[in-house]
């Protein structure tokens, strides 16, 4: 894989995502302002999963669900960490499947479209 196809598709990744609201003039991002520093033992499993891979899979995050392994489920109501890393997740999820751009907002249809 070259290194072109690596950040297009590392960028792709929700951990990857500089959020603007944090984003500063050193430009750090999501994992790097946020995930990292998290507290809680699910958000941790997954900061060391994307230093290891570089990403989290999503079969390894629907397991994570699905099993409720380390409360992340059961914290969802109480722990900002989760709060923000599984919503943003899901919003990624959802605009992907949507065809809209997840930074932009645009929908990707037609684009899609003309491709085929």
């Amino acid at each position: 894989m070259t290194d072109s196809a690596k950040y297009v598709y590392g960028r792709e990744q929700v951990e990857n995502v500089a959020l603007p609201f944090k984003i500063d003039i050193s430009g750090f991002t999501y994992k790097q302002r946020e995930l990292d520093h998290a507290s809680h033992p699910a958000m941790k499993n997954i900061c060391n999963l994307i230093d290891m891979t570089g990403v989290i899979p999503t079969t390894v995050l629907w397991g994570v669900i699905a099993t409720n392994k380390d409360n992340i489920c059961s914290d969802f109501k109480t722990d900002r960490d989760v709060q923000i890393f599984l919503t943003l997740y899901f919003w990624r999820y959802l605009c992907h499947f949507a065809n809209i751009d997840f930074y932009t907002g645009l929908d990707k249809t037609e684009e899609i479209l003309k491709a085929k």
